[in-house]
């Protein structure tokens, strides 16, 4: 992936979706580079443009996810996933409580992502439903009438009851105050094409 992100210089790139085609199911995610990444936006003006960004069958650390989304200040749709254990590759859970903390509009670290729209992801549920339930309440509120959405799908050997308050607020955020969204468990073709 480094490789190709240094060959390309894309000034005008609206929208990039790293998608590694492989069967999910037998293969591990590729691991994202960073320092890769950044010289491409630099070098791209991607900062500048790049409004949808799909991570997907890519493993990316925390510490570069927030470097990385740091530098997208236009970014308005993101989709990202945990990802299972594969062979002897164990997995790799990118959605924490720590990533959501960061994604709220009232985290006390630099703002990430202020003009986000959309957010999707295919989760192993390593989160509290509560501080999901944060990220989305700040987003709402900071959209002001605009809509918010946002999609989990949940791997199917992560399957756990939901906190049914959780899914009341979601519901009364749906109804009130324009928000769009869902956690559900993803089937066979969500767990392929991530759903999105």
């Amino acid at each position: 992936m480094a490789d190709t992100l240094q060959r390309l210089t894309l000034p005008s790139l609206s929208s990039l979706e790293v998608v590694v085609v492989l069967p999910y199911k037998w293969n591990p995610p590729v691991i994202w580079n960073q320092m890769a990444f950044h010289r491409f936006c630099i070098h791209s003006e991607s900062y500048k443009t790049l409004r949808t960004l799909f991570l997907l069958h890519v493993a990316v650390a925390p510490a570069d996810l927030f470097d990385c989304l740091a530098e997208l200040k236009v970014l308005r749709e993101f989709v990202v996933a945990d990802h299972p254990a594969v062979g002897d590759t164990p997995e790799h859970v990118l959605l924490t409580d720590q990533v959501f903390r960061r994604l709220a509009e009232h985290s006390p670290a630099p703002r990430l992502i202020p003009e986000l729209a959309v957010f999707g992801c295919l989760s192993l549920l390593r989160f509290d439903e509560a501080v999901y339930l944060d990220f989305v309440r700040s987003r709402v509120d900071h959209r002001k009438g605009s809509e918010f959405e946002s999609h989990i799908r949940w791997h199917s050997s992560s399957a756990r009851e939901l906190n049914p308050a959780v899914s009341e607020e979601l519901q009364r955020l749906s109804k009130e105050q324009g928000f769009m969204g869902s956690i559900d468990a993803a089937n066979e073709q969500e767990m392929q094409t991530f759903f999105y």
